[in-house]
């Protein structure tokens, strides 16, 4: 696997790292990304944080309420180009939102 997006640990122990192939990505949304752990088998990564307020979230559920929210969705890829996606990202290059298409 090119890329691993952690969304359950809270540790780079816990992070099943085995499984990404030497210079994958890993990010995760719990501080679980750790540069040392991850470098120490190959691997480079960044934690993901959001400190979301509800000044901000407030107008955006109303707006997904009233059907009214619009979303730039930019690109579609499948799950085996997820890699091309971040890496799109990490460059900056990203216009709009990209989507992971998991299955038809």
């Amino acid at each position: 696997m090119d890329a691993l997006i952690g969304l359950v640990s809270y540790s780079a122990d816990a992070l099943p790292l085995s499984v990404v192939r030497k210079g994958g990505k890993v990010s995760t949304t719990l501080d679980a990304a750790d540069e040392q752990a991850l470098a120490a088998v190959g691997l480079t990564g960044t934690n993901v944080m959001a400190g979301p307020v509800r000044e901000v979230t407030a107008p955006l559920a109303d707006q997904a309420a009233a059907g009214t929210l619009k979303v730039d969705v930019t690109t579609v890829l499948p799950l085996d180009q997820a890699a091309d996606g971040l890496a799109t990202i990490a460059a900056g290059r990203a216009r709009g939102k990209i989507v992971i298409k998991i299955a038809d």
